[in-house]
């Protein structure tokens, strides 16, 4: 994550995803939904949780596939989480 951070240059909110930022992203969406899935088979009750890993994944996705500017921010969030 934090390579994804300092290989840009642009390190703007705003600036348009690297291909090195779009592959730490697919890797966390794949992260958080395995993560999501087993809260939901073993922990149904932890909605706060659950909610939580929506609301991430909503956030990189859109990030990721809608777009495709941002990733820096949201990297940043990720390795300082």
């Amino acid at each position: 994550g934090a390579i994804a951070i300092f290989s840009d240059t642009n390190r703007g909110f705003a600036a348009a995803n690297t291909s090195f930022q779009l592959t730490v992203l697919d890797y966390s969406i794949a992260y958080f939904v395995t993560d999501l899935l087993h809260y939901i088979v073993f922990f149904p009750s932890d909605v706060l949780f659950i909610a939580h890993h929506l609301a991430t994944l909503f956030v990189i996705f859109t990030c990721r596939h809608v777009v495709s500017h941002g990733a820096f921010s949201v990297v940043v969030l990720l390795v300082l989480a």
